[in-house]
């Protein structure tokens, strides 16, 4: 059915407000001197003038070139397309196959990490990390589980990070989303899971997840194991920063609970929100998974304070199964006390169980 007119300009209207309201993220300027470009095109384009896609659907190869530089190229993204991948003087660009040739599309200021086949780690100058074997990868954590393109850099030394990239809307070119600064991105319950930590100092670490919205991930939380501030090596448990995006609003949520107590508390922008006891109607029970119960609180905490189902957690959570963290939520009873909005969010009677949305 078609729309009127002056429906279809009413849905423009609110569309983009909505990317207005959402921060649509935008493919960010090159950074990268023109005349480098030049350098790039020339460069790459006449690496890659031998290399002929295969005709197979879905085919995709890779290979090394001269100078040790890593491509990737055949139909990445599955939708018909022919891109090739390659490392270009340092950085990363992309071609199309078009007319039997590449065509140059676009380079960008980023530097592949990757370590060759039988090379040593510490001869290449990585002392703190293991780079991949190959520093482009494709993964399912596009919009729906399509398939997104990875690619692999050093960050700081002490992390392999990952940048995501998916092709625009119209198929004309890729562009870069996302980035996951601590390993690969991951995908729970329809959420773009990414990853951040302090490095070196591993005191912390985050997950950051993502909801795609018009073919861009937007951020609706981080949620911080530990503190970012080193001064607080002790009573936070966890932060929670979410958007307005995020079913729950904006909101910044610490929960802390210092040693040897019982009692947790809960802050909303530094101010007590909530107490809670968590008791255990039978203490044996945590015999059989000592961490279980620690799982299952984090698990309570995370359905509560940020609106998501708790399968969006992925497989584990606190490095207890999922399953576990649900089965010893039946074994606890909650003491709560706090403000009124503190009960309407914190509840136990409403919705403990995860899964829900």
């Amino acid at each position: 059915m078609l729309l009127p007119k002056s429906a279809i300009c009413i849905l423009s209207a609110v569309l983009a407000c909505l990317n207005v309201a959402f921060a649509m993220p935008s493919q960010p300027a090159s950074t990268i001197p023109s005349d480098l470009i030049s350098e790039i095109q020339i460069d790459v384009e006449n690496a890659l003038k031998d290399i002929k896609p295969q005709k197979s659907k879905n085919q995709v190869n890779t290979a090394i070139l001269p100078g040790e530089r890593f491509v990737i190229w055949g139909e990445i993204f599955r939708d018909g397309h022919i891109w090739a991948i390659a490392e270009a003087k340092s950085k990363t660009a992309y071609l199309e196959w078009i007319g039997n040739r590449w065509k140059f599309r676009e380079a960008w200021d980023l530097t592949p990490c990757w370590l060759p086949e039988g090379a040593q780690r510490e001869d290449r100058g990585f002392f703190h990390i293991a780079p991949t074997k190959q520093p482009f990868s494709i993964k399912p954590v596009g919009p729906d589980k399509s398939i997104a393109l990875l690619i692999a850099f050093n960050n700081d030394g002490y992390r392999l990070g990952y940048e995501i990239a998916v092709p625009t809307r119209d198929k004309r070119n890729i562009k870069l989303v996302a980035s996951s600064g601590d390993g690969e991105p991951d995908t729970a319950a329809g959420y773009l899971i990414t990853h951040e930590s302090s490095g070196r100092k591993s005191w912390w670490t985050q997950n950051i997840y993502h909801k795609w919205i018009n073919d861009y991930p937007i951020q609706y939380l981080t949620w911080t194991n530990g503190n970012v501030n080193e001064s607080d090596m002790g009573p936070t448990r966890f932060t929670i920063d979410t958007t307005p995006a995020s079913p729950v609003g904006e909101k910044h949520y610490r929960v802390v609970q210092p040693e040897d107590s019982e009692t947790t508390t809960v802050l909303i922008n530094e101010v007590e929100f909530a107490k809670i006891e968590f008791t255990w109607k039978d203490e044996k029970f945590l015999l059989s998974e000592p961490s279980g119960g620690a799982a299952a609180e984090e698990l309570y905490f995370f359905e509560k304070l940020t609106g998501l189902p708790g399968k969006a957690c992925g497989e584990r959570i606190n490095g207890v199964s999922i399953e576990t963290a649900k089965r010893y939520q039946s074994k606890f009873e909650i003491k709560l006390s706090g403000t009124k909005e503190a009960f309407q969010t914190l509840s136990p009677d409403r919705g403990l169980c995860s899964g829900q949305k």
